[in-house]
């Protein structure tokens, strides 16, 4: 009986990775998002977005002022790409340290410790920061229907008012 289970189990999961053709492309797709994401690379972005794809920041929604209004969910390739376009207007570079990495089902998820170089006032050199976050992509049929980020955004506040305050580069 235990046998019969566990043949069964197999069998289960097998069929249910077989409906979704595009499972084995995710680990490279997911990489190659990622890879974009970090160079704020909308055009390649883009690429990877229905019409319906969803990103979103749960964690910066219950923020504000980091740049602009708290950020609901945003829908749709287009909205997305003017979002990223206005965020890599202010930045100068972010890197990626990616600590881990996981495909599950239909998910890709990365958890990175970010560092980004930014304008964040006319009057002040460009700030440098780093920011714990976790990317959830979630794929169907080759494209992103859902990008969430789960940022601690705390360490990013006390840095840009620390650099406000000094009124020069912080390190």
């Amino acid at each position: 009986m235990k046998n019969c289970l566990l043949v069964s189990s197999i069998l289960m999961g097998a069929f249910s990775w077989a409906q979704d053709p595009y499972a084995e492309d995710i680990a490279e797709k997911a990489r190659s998002y990622i890879a974009a994401y970090e160079k704020v690379d909308v055009d390649t972005m883009a690429t990877f977005y229905r019409d319906d794809t969803i990103f979103e920041d749960p964690t910066y929604r219950t923020t504000s002022g980091l740049m602009g209004e708290p950020m609901g969910a945003i829908v749709g390739k287009a909205k997305i790409s003017q979002m990223l376009t206005a965020l890599k207007s202010s930045m100068l570079g972010m890197q990626f340290e990616i600590r881990e990495q996981f495909i599950t089902g239909r998910h890709a998820v990365f958890v990175m410790q970010v560092t980004a170089q930014m304008n964040i006032d006319d009057n002040l050199p460009p700030l440098t920061a780093q920011v714990p976050l976790i990317t959830v992509l979630e794929f169907e049929k080759g494209f992103v229907v859902h990008h969430q980020d789960f940022a601690d955004y705390r360490t990013f506040f006390q840095r840009r008012d620390e650099h406000r305050q000094s009124g020069r580069k912080t390190n």
